[in-house]
């Protein structure tokens, strides 16, 4: 099946082969080959009382936090244990825990930028958050606490924005499942603090009465939704912007070069070369 939006075709994929896992459309990329990019992430809620069974008050996602990286790490997924940072998220809304890790992991070389950006649900029902991803780090792990909850949150893992032809992927649209993320035995939206023990590994919850996600015989709802799109202008250097450079390099050059030529009391050579860095400060100005 083809959809089609903005007459750019839209292929549907499945997602990962778990069943929890979110769905998600990808658009036909673009043919140039970059070695970075810069997307838009919209975070949207679509947890509504028309839409589920069970809605709590005062029902939000919190703030945006996670990372661009490469295939080297894995912060959650699927049957995995979460890590400290994950259950903080999950339980709290907290990004401290998770951006230390993810911190470290830049330290590392393994992951190049943290993201992190707005909740939605209490006075917003979208947000959205700018970024640049480089081809040496093409993954991105996004995640947000789905409240009040024990421990539940929604988000992707590793998915890769280039394609298998090593260019751009221009939009992706990830709808968005329940996960928990095995910290806290609660079962219902305002439990009371039950901690595991011990921790079960991170298993979704689409088939959880607690939201009502499922209906019989029908497919899941997501909750929210990520649309990463790449922006038209990824702030290429301008022709001016690369002579500026250019300007700036030799004014640097030049000027290192005459304080030298003075220093060994070559006064003529240095009056030449302070005049060709005053002319090239002249035309820099002039930009």
């Amino acid at each position: 099946m083809v959809l089609v939006l903005a007459e750019v075709p839209l292929q549907i994929f499945a997602g990962d082969p778990d069943p929890g896992d979110h769905g998600f459309f990808r658009v036909n990329p673009a043919p140039e080959t970059e070695t970075s990019a810069v997307y838009r992430v919209t975070f949207e809620s679509l947890w509504s009382r028309s839409v589920f069974q069970q809605v709590p008050g005062g029902d939000h996602f919190s703030g945006m936090i996670g990372g661009t990286h490469n295939a080297s790490i894995v912060f959650w997924g699927p049957t995995l244990m979460s890590s400290p940072g994950i259950v903080s998220m999950a339980e709290t809304g907290s990004k401290s825990v998770f951006q230390a890790e993810l911190e470290s992991q830049i330290t590392a070389g393994t992951t190049k930028d943290l993201l992190s950006g707005e909740g939605v649900g209490l006075f917003a029902t979208q947000t959205t958050l700018e970024f640049t991803i480089e081809s040496s780090h093409p993954l991105v792990t996004l995640t947000s606490m789905i409240a009040p909850s024990p421990d539940w949150f929604v988000g992707i893992h590793g998915e890769s924005f280039i394609d298998g032809e090593g260019r751009w992927i221009e939009k992706l649209i990830f709808d968005l499942l329940p996960y928990d993320a095995g910290s806290d035995d609660g079962t219902t939206f305002t439990s009371a603090n039950a901690e595991s023990s011990p921790h079960q590994p991170i298993s979704s919850l689409v088939n959880d009465n607690s939201f009502g996600v499922i209906p019989p015989n029908q497919i899941p709802q997501p909750l929210a939704r990520f649309t990463f799109e790449r922006l038209v202008n990824d702030n290429p250097p301008s022709d001016t912007s690369v002579l500026k450079s250019s300007l700036e390099k030799s004014i640097k050059k030049l000027s290192k070069k005459a304080k030298q030529a003075k220093k060994k009391g070559k006064k003529a050579k240095a009056k030449k070369l302070t005049k060709k860095v005053k002319k090239l400060k002249q035309q820099l100005s002039a930009l």
